[in-house]
């Protein structure tokens, strides 16, 4: 095991061989008061469980399902599912309330060509930094095709804000690039014909969404 927060260990308990640092753990597998009592009832249901029902599939993971299988573990796959039906409205009231309008959201794809648009969208645990978050801009700028970025508003967005207004960077993209500051109805949006591919962190919810919308992903795992 590690004995300091950047020094890296291999994830135990899995079928690949995975390397992180204490540093790059989500905060829900650091120990806390608040998470330890939930992670304890967590780690005794999967002991005492018959089996477990995946919203997955076997090509998606196989090792992962082998492995459940090695333990004596029954494994049922009902996946790829998404959690929601396919009307527009249930679609975009999925998660959180965001700040743009599903009018507002689905005008601005009805207004681009069939597979045309690029969705970026790193997730709400991102850790970039703001330097990196301006070149990702400035990448989706320079592309040449329509895009949506999601971009998260915790932590140091206010650096990030300010350069917009500094650069004038929602000015030069306006009619091409569409900003969503917080959270977004991504299930909406990566079933409009518009999308033509979506830059991922990997995020569980955001890789079955895109497999469900069958649309291609370039995937930077965060």
């Amino acid at each position: 095991m590690a004995t300091t927060d950047s020094e890296p260990f291999l994830v135990p308990g899995l079928p690949d061989q995975i390397e992180i640092t204490r540093t790059q753990l989500p905060g829900t597998f650091v120990s806390s008061p608040d998470l330890d009592d939930f992670h304890d009832k967590v780690r005794e249901a999967e002991v005492m469980a018959y089996g477990v029902v995946v919203n997955s599939f076997k090509e998606l993971e196989l090792g992962y399902f082998e492995y459940e299988r090695a333990i004596q573990k029954k494994v049922w796959c009902i996946g790829p599912l998404s959690l929601c039906n396919k009307d527009n409205l249930d679609k975009f009231e999925r998660g959180n309330k965001g700040p743009i309008d599903k009018n507002q959201c689905l005008s601005w794809l009805d207004s681009m060509k069939q597979n045309f648009v690029i969705y970026a969208c790193l997730g709400s645990q991102c850790r970039l930094v703001p330097s990196q978050l301006i070149e990702l801009g400035l990448g989706l700028e320079a592309s040449g095709w329509p895009f949506i970025w999601v971009i998260k508003t915790e932590d140091r967005f206010s650096e990030l804000e300010k350069w917009f207004l500094e650069e004038g960077y929602e000015e030069r993209i306006k009619g091409r690039g569409l900003l969503i500051k917080g959270w977004a109805p991504q299930v909406l949006i990566l079933s409009h014909p518009a999308i033509r591919g979506f830059l991922t962190h990997c995020g569980w919810n955001s890789a079955l969404e895109g497999v469900c919308a069958g649309v291609p992903m370039i995937t930077w795992p965060l």
